[in-house]
């Protein structure tokens, strides 16, 4: 592949300017604790994306694929089968692809370019619509009941 085919992708959470960056932010503070497992399933799902995020752009996916540690939670199981629960699956291969591409590619000291790039931004837009949603209907059941 030439150079100049190569495209340069730049994820929007990671440079703060997400599709849901301000919500995304409200929540993590809401349903994420300092320490350990967040207390909901969605929050969990927060919890990790954010951490498959984070390893992916600044690890290069390398804990994530080959698992000393961060890819396993609590409870042994892999944070990506984890989220597979919070995404459609082909958002889900997109973003196995996605880490196996940008692994590749830091592997090889090559540029990252991939027809999959976006994958990681797309899984946090579903989880953080998902919760938000969540969030939005615990709030209006609290006014109703004032």
């Amino acid at each position: 592949m030439s150079e100049s085919t190569l495209e340069k992708y730049v994820p929007t959470y990671w440079n703060k300017e997400g599709k849901y960056q301000n919500e995304s932010e409200i929540l993590y503070g809401l349903y994420i604790p300092t320490m350990g497992m967040a207390d909901t399933c969605l929050g969990e799902a927060l919890r990790l994306i954010n951490a498959v995020y984070y390893d992916l752009y600044n690890n290069a996916a390398c804990n994530l694929l080959f698992g000393t540690g961060m890819t396993q939670w609590r409870y042994g199981k892999d944070y990506l089968v984890f989220l597979k629960n919070f995404i459609d699956d082909k958002l889900y291969s997109r973003l196995y692809r996605e880490c196996k591409a940008v692994f590749q590619c830091y592997d090889e000291d090559d540029s990252f370019a991939g027809n999959d790039t976006g994958a990681a931004d797309l899984a946090m837009d579903s989880i953080v619509e998902q919760l938000w949603c969540k969030y939005q209907e615990e709030n209006n059941a609290d006014s109703q009941q004032v």
